[in-house]
């Protein structure tokens, strides 16, 4: 039977509705990058595209295998003219874009997501990275070669492993692929956090389901019309799904499978005939890979400009399209047609030469020190702002924030017994570098904080919350603290509202879920820290809602001019935090309030983010450490601390 399967693999012609295919499934990423709303599950549509290569690719393999005249350089030279001509146009083009509007920091993202794009390793940096303390990923204009690079990492895997089972053992071949099928199956049904969504093993059953397909098509065949009925499937997953689902493999394996009927061979509608043979629909999905490269830039660079139009509703969009659909033509006829044609000599020293010189070119360019300098226009305190993570907390070169608890950061006085622990999310995470300077031999400081952790008894905010931090570890270290000073807080109103800050010039895309009894649970957790301790209540910090080190980058403001909002807009904000935080009384509870030092403070009825030559916030919520030694004086005012 395996041999049968195998024989039965003939070398696949153009077919129009694997071309259909392509064109849907672009213009749902497209649509679903626009507005996600309007097509909620349009990420599937790079899934389809995973089928579709497995199914593509395998067969050419197959095919010259059992011919003996299948070559590994034929092969991969193949690849790289397919992929590499278009990948550096669109690298190339993106380059005076990122260097007109990106602000330093972002710029940097910039560049090394750019490097591991040309790499072919953007999955794993875009799983490491920091999204947390990056712009939103709306902003990231390479986000979308993560996908390139798994489907480049399943091209240089499966032909060698291809290769060797089928010379070793041909007739296991459909079985082994149906057994790795299986497991990555299972892998990725199983709770992996954010590596089920960017790691090759996590995904190859996506491809593989199109390999399976290359050894059955030539068996399959519907006498009744079941195209509809594939196509329905596909269209049900892009509305129905939601980003919520985007991890989870039953919503992948239902609109492949979806795929997989609609490929199958069937008697067609008129429907299906249509949508195949359609000019229009065709030339999109001839266009396919240019679009997909194209569209995550131009979007990106459009919202970066104009920060104020957020969907479709804007004209300007229709525009865009167009503009995407016109460079992507020409890029698909002047770069790929021509590359793909033609390999001669000339254009490969062409090919290898860019190739060669971008890569040098950010290796140099990710030197830090040197990119810095690069940056004559700006202040020197604004642009190293831009770089957030200059002034956490660290020790031994290492960020306090996010570690695990036995790793927590302990900084021991010499004689000293005196212990203060500071218990928060990442708003006080240079509050504990400012209260260093304090330290003198006056007390131990120890770091517990981490993105969104805000401790509560038992809970964590969401499932991001706290990374690296189990609750129940949290909770017993926490649980042993006694005879303590605990310092306590976080962004309360936004735990509270789940709603990012609006400071009537812009809003914060930062919504997130409220836990279930948010109050009750904060009270618990107030009570039990202050039952044995000391414990300092830091109420919120007052918000800013626009990235202040930047507005000085992009000429909003001039160096020295006040960045401000109305301070009526942040007492509106912080109304229900304070009323829940003032409701709990203990004689053990020191109480500091933030909005003193930076509401109607420097300026009369406004909330101040800068003054003069002084950034008291590194981006739109955190404190400089300018800001934060303000911060710390209060703390230590209450405390009665000598200094």
């Amino acid at each position: 039977m395996e041999k049968d399967l195998i024989n039965n693999i003939q070398n696949l012609k153009f077919r129009k509705d694997i071309n259909f295919l392509r064109a849907l499934s672009v213009v749902s990423v497209i649509i679903y990058h626009i507005q996600k709303s309007f097509l909620p599950g349009g990420w599937l549509g790079v899934d389809i595209f995973f089928f579709i290569s497995g199914y593509l690719i395998s067969n050419k393999i197959i095919f010259e295998i059992k011919n003996n005249n299948f070559q590994f350089r034929k092969f991969y030279l193949k690849r790289i003219k397919r992929i590499l001509p278009a990948l550096l146009s669109t690298l190339i083009f993106t380059v005076p874009f990122a260097f007109f509007l990106l602000p330093p920091f972002e710029l940097y993202l910039y560049i090394s997501s750019f490097q591991s794009s040309l790499l072919f390793y953007s999955n794993f940096f875009f799983e490491n990275l920091d999204f947390y303390n990056s712009p939103s990923t709306q902003y990231f204009p390479l986000l979308h070669m993560w996908s390139l690079s798994i489907e480049e990492q399943f091209y240089l895997i499966f032909p060698i492993v291809l290769f060797l089972i089928f010379k070793l053992r041909n007739k296991l071949v459909f079985k082994f692929i149906v057994l790795i099928f299986l497991i990555s199956l299972l892998l990725s049904s199983l709770d992996f956090g954010n590596s089920v969504f960017y790691h090759l093993h996590f995904r190859i059953w996506e491809f593989l389901f199109g390999v399976i397909f290359t050894f059955i098509d030539s068996k399959i065949y519907f006498r009744k019309n079941t195209k509809n009925f594939g196509l329905f499937i596909i269209l049900l997953s892009f509305f129905f799904f939601d980003d919520s689902l985007i991890n989870y493999s039953y919503t992948k394996l239902i609109c492949l499978a979806g795929v997989f009927i609609y490929l199958a061979r069937s008697n067609e509608s008129k429907l299906i005939t249509s949508l195949n043979e359609n000019k229009f629909i065709q030339q999109i999905g001839l266009m396919s890979f240019s679009l997909y490269l194209f569209h995550q830039p131009i979007f990106v660079f459009f919202r970066i400009y104009d920060k104020n139009i957020n969907d479709l509703s804007s004209f300007i969009y229709i525009g865009l399209i167009i503009f995407l659909y016109i460079i992507s033509f020409l890029n698909w006829k002047f770069i790929e047609l021509p590359y793909q044609r033609s390999f001669i000599k000339s254009k490969k020293l062409v090919l290898s030469v860019l190739f060669v010189g971008m890569c040098a070119s950010t290796l140099t360019l990710l030197n830090q020190d040197s990119f810095i300098n690069r940056f004559t226009n700006i202040p020197n305190k604004a642009l190293k702002l831009a770089f957030k993570n200059q002034d956490n907390i660290s020790q031994n070169g290492i960020d306090c924030d996010n570690r695990s608890i036995e790793n927590t950061c302990i900084f021991k006085a010499q004689t000293s017994k005196k212990d203060i622990y500071v218990i928060g999310d990442s708003s006080l995470r240079t509050l504990s570098t400012a209260l260093l300077e304090y330290q003198n031999n006056n007390f131990n400081l120890i770091h517990l904080g981490g993105d969104d952790c805000m401790y509560l008894v038992g809970e964590k905010l969401s499932k991001n919350s706290c990374p690296n931090k189990e609750i129940l570890e949290m909770d017993k270290f926490i649980n042993s603290i006694s005879d303590s000073v605990i310092i306590y807080g976080g962004r309360l109103p936004r735990y509270l509202s789940g709603k990012g800050f609006n400071n009537s010039f812009v809003q914060e895309d930062n919504d997130i879920n409220v836990i279930k009894n948010f109050d009750g649970k904060l009270t618990q957790t107030i009570k039990m820290l202050s039952s044995k301790n000391t414990l300092v209540l830091i109420y919120p910090i007052p918000e800013q809602g626009w990235n202040v080190p930047e507005l000085y980058f992009y000429n909003k403001y001039e160096w020295g001019e006040t960045i401000s909002y109305p301070s009526s807009i942040w007492y509106e904000r912080v109304e229900d935090s304070k009323s829940l935080l003032n409701s709990i009384n203990d004689k053990t509870i020191l109480r500091v309030y933030p909005e003193i030092i930076f509401c109607d403070s420097f300026v009369y009825s406004e909330c101040v983010g800068a003054i003069d030559d002084q950034i008291f916030y590194s981006d739109d919520d955190h404190l400089s450490l300018e800001g934060s030694q303000l911060l710390a004086r209060e703390v230590v005012r209450v405390l009665n601390i000598d200094y």
